[in-house]
């Protein structure tokens, strides 16, 4: 049985109500056309991506009719040219094959199947019993394991997956930032999830001349292999993205941009140098090491106040510790004087012990995890912010650094060995809908960057924001928040794979990216003699470890730090950091 058709030029409802198939095809402008597909009535749906101004675009098609032999038999097609982009939907079926205005003898992308399965929707919940609270101290703080969860069904949602039919060796990039270094993903299994080392972007670019943006914010897997070459979504109510034409990855960026937000400014400073290191220990010594860069004429534009500011034991706290930085807000103005800047780093997660923690148990604005803020939350991240502003911002900090932004981790983050990589996205992934709406799993930096750019640009019109944060997704850029590459080691190997998942990340369209110049962790062997500071585990961990036993101290590391310095003043922003060995 073939789709009812009703196709205007403002768009096209292809319907199969007996098959539980709907489709929606519209222009958005002369190279951008929305695909909406769904198994019951297609819905206006809220995006956290998608700009809500896009979808009111009066862009037309141009309509019309041909017909082609298929198997043997005549099929209809509707032609719907919005102008630099051509979709030809088979109205049988409801495959799409695109075309560019200059490329009509070909497509560029065919479309194979798109599949929805339903699937329960689960909320994990003590149902109303008291939570038994496991804390455990991590290298990211205090995280709680709560042992008395169950599950329990919201709803229903859909698994979807978006096949492409390649017509040859074109290339696929970006998706964001993984590890692995591959640039080229054809042939290659992807998962896109937020941990510590990725930030998936929803966003690809093939070399045929097009991108896609999936309005998705589940957790996802791109794979291209002899099961099929498609982007696999977690948790989706529909399906919904967005093809834009290019020739050039400059034209699918600006689509890109387009849709989810033009790129805020960032203060001008933000280009300049960035000094950081784990850690500073006080408000003088932030000074002198400013005080330091201008005694040696060495430009400098920023310094950075990592985690530890608090007082011992209150992890997550956005209050300085009155002990060692009494006089922040002296420093920072003596700082300013120097024509330099200061950045703070601040958690989503909080000890237990905290006032700030109790402020949310109070109203009820955590997550189920009893130690996260729920960042989704409007009047979560009010608190948040005031916490924040008042705690810190008022002490004169310029900018913030939002870490630990995934932010659950479960076992992963821990071991000698690096687990699989599908056991490593199942337990991640797992971890993350256990406290999250799975179909927001891969939006939690999104929101809380939101949240901050909101706030400050409310109650500092007249200040930039800047907000250097380890993960990210898609419009974020309108925010301010300037991602980083998480916590890599020191090796050539790291330092090439950077080079790449920096080309995807900028290919995916995102244009805010950085690094750790000359990785974060320099040692591997002598881990038993330093152990963990944050838990005093003497056992190894995968992802602390590098070439590196004596650090500046080694001829061969300060060579491989120099490269890196190179390949850094060309990103957006110029910033060294690490740990185990002085970073000035």
């Amino acid at each position: 049985m073939g789709l009812i058709t009703k196709i205007n030029e403002k768009g096209a409802l292809f319907t199969d109500r007996e098959n539980g198939r709907y489709l929606m095809v519209e222009p958005l402008r002369e190279d951008i056309i929305r695909v909406r597909f769904s198994r019951k009535e297609l819905q206006e749906l809220p995006s956290l991506i998608i700009d809500a101004q896009v979808k009111n675009s009066d862009a037309t098609f141009t309509v019309t009719e041909k017909q082609v032999m298929q198997d043997g038999k005549t099929c209809s097609i509707s032609v719907l040219n919005a102008g630099d982009l051509i979709a030809e939907v088979n109205e049988e079926n409801g495959r799409i094959e695109w075309f560019l205005k200059a490329h009509t003898e070909k497509p560029v992308l065919k479309e194979g199947e798109r599949t929805l399965t339903e699937i329960p929707v689960y909320q994990y919940t003590t149902n109303g019993e008291k939570p038994i609270v496991n804390r455990v101290k991590t290298v990211d703080g205090e995280r709680n394991f709560i042992q008395n969860l169950e599950k329990k069904e919201v709803r229903k949602a859909y698994r979807g997956k978006y096949y492409i039919e390649f017509q040859g060796e074109e290339g696929i990039y970006g998706f964001g930032q993984a590890e692995e270094g591959v640039f080229n993903l054809r042939h290659h299994t992807q998962y896109l999830y937020q941990h510590n080392m990725r930030i998936p972007m929803p966003m690809c670019y093939c070399d045929a001349g097009y991108g896609i943006l999936f309005d998705c914010t589940s957790l996802m897997t791109w794979n291209d292999d002899i099961n099929g070459s498609y982007l696999f979504m977690d948790t989706i109510d529909q399906m919904e993205y967005y093809v834009i034409a290019g020739p050039s990855p400059d034209d699918v960026i600006d689509g890109f941009r387009y849709l989810t937000g033009r790129a805020g400014m960032l203060p001008k400073w933000a280009d300049g140098y960035v000094q950081s290191k784990e850690q500073y220990y006080s408000s003088d010594e932030l000074y002198e090491v400013v005080k330091h860069y201008r005694d040696l004429n060495v430009p400098l534009d920023l310094v950075v106040q990592d985690w530890n500011s608090w007082a011992p034991g209150q992890w997550g706290e956005k209050k300085l510790d009155p002990a060692r930085y009494a006089n922040q807000k002296e420093r920072n103005e003596d700082i300013h004087k120097l024509h330099a800047h200061t950045m703070v780093s601040i958690w989503p997660n909080m000890n237990s012990t905290t006032s700030d923690h109790a402020q949310f148990m109070e109203q009820g604005y955590m997550l189920n995890d009893l130690g996260t803020y729920n960042a989704f939350e409007e009047q979560a991240r009010d608190l948040y912010w005031k916490q924040a502003k008042e705690g810190l911002f008022e002490q004169g900090f310029d900018s913030w650094w939002c870490d630990s932004t995934e932010p659950f981790t479960g076992p992963d983050w821990n071991g000698e060995e690096k687990r699989e990589p599908w056991e490593r996205y199942h337990l991640v992934g797992e971890e993350h809908k256990k406290f999250l709406d799975p179909g927001k799993a891969n939006a939690f930096a999104l929101m809380h960057a939101k949240g901050i750019y909101e706030h400050q640009k409310h109650d500092y019109p007249e200040k930039r924001v800047l907000n250097l944060t380890r993960s990210g997704y898609a419009s974020g850029q309108k925010y301010g928040a300037m991602l980083w590459s998480g916590d890599t080691y020191a090796s050539w190997d790291t330092l090439r794979k950077q080079i790449v998942e920096g080309l995807n990340m900028s290919i995916s369209g995102y244009p805010f990216w950085t690094l750790d110049i000359g990785g974060f962790f320099t040692i591997w062997k002598e881990w038993t003699r330093r152990g963990c500071s944050c838990n005093n585990d003497p056992t190894p961990k995968w992802f602390w470890r590098g070439d590196y036993e004596d650090g500046v101290a080694d001829a061969g590391y300060r060579e491989l730090y120099v490269r890196w310095i190179e390949f850094g003043c060309f990103l957006p922003m110029f910033r060294s950091h690490g740990t185990d060995t002085p970073r000035e």
